[in-house]
């Protein structure tokens, strides 16, 4: 239960962090991938915290968008 809690407060944190950069981003013209990011790796945290199986799904889901946006970013 611990280390499930210091994972969800993790991800929480890096959420916030990217919520704030990923809005400033945004508000220059940039990607709203962080933006966007940021709300399902908080939202994740979230989940996590309360214990339910969703917010694993959900990381899981971040880190295939995320593997999607690198390859289109970088180029295939």
């Amino acid at each position: 239960m611990i280390l499930r809690r210091a994972f969800a407060a993790i991800l929480l944190i890096v959420g916030l962090a990217l919520i704030v950069g990923g809005g400033w981003l945004v508000s220059l013209g940039g990607s709203p991938y962080y933006l966007l990011a940021g709300l399902m790796a908080a939202g994740s945290g979230v989940l996590v915290w309360r214990g339910g199986r969703r917010g694993r799904w959900l990381y899981g889901a971040l880190l295939v968008i995320t593997l999607g946006w690198a390859v289109w970013e970088a180029g295939f």
